[in-house]
């Protein structure tokens, strides 16, 4: 049980990682996020075709800069999905939900919405 619990801290701040550096390269609004990871889990119900929808749609209209580069690869079958609730600094009453899914190992986000 402990080293399950290890395992999932780890996966959470990882993914919390590389989603706070994903948003910050792309999202327009600078400035500082707050980030919760609200659940980490799995699923092989998101075809190819859903990612490049995902990917063409690059997040809520005006949040995010056009033009995101994901990290190459074949999408896989199997895909990691990390649903997360932000906040930005200067309307820290304002939330906002969104998951990000990233290949089995967590090593590269895949896609947004």
């Amino acid at each position: 049980m402990g080293l399950l619990l290890v395992a999932s801290c780890g996966k959470k701040g990882e993914a919390k990682s590389q989603i706070k550096d994903f948003t910050k390269e792309y999202m327009n609004a600078p400035g500082e996020y707050r980030w919760s990871i609200d659940k980490i889990d799995s699923t092989k119900y998101v075809s190819e075709e859903k990612i490049m929808k995902m990917r063409e749609a690059g997040g809520p209209a005006g949040v995010y800069k056009s033009g995101i580069k994901y990290a190459e690869g074949n999408v896989p079958k199997t895909l990691v999905y990390v649903q997360t609730t932000f906040t930005h600094e200067s309307d820290s009453t304002k939330n906002h939900t969104e998951t990000f899914y990233f290949d089995t190992e967590m090593n590269r986000i895949v896609a947004f919405k």
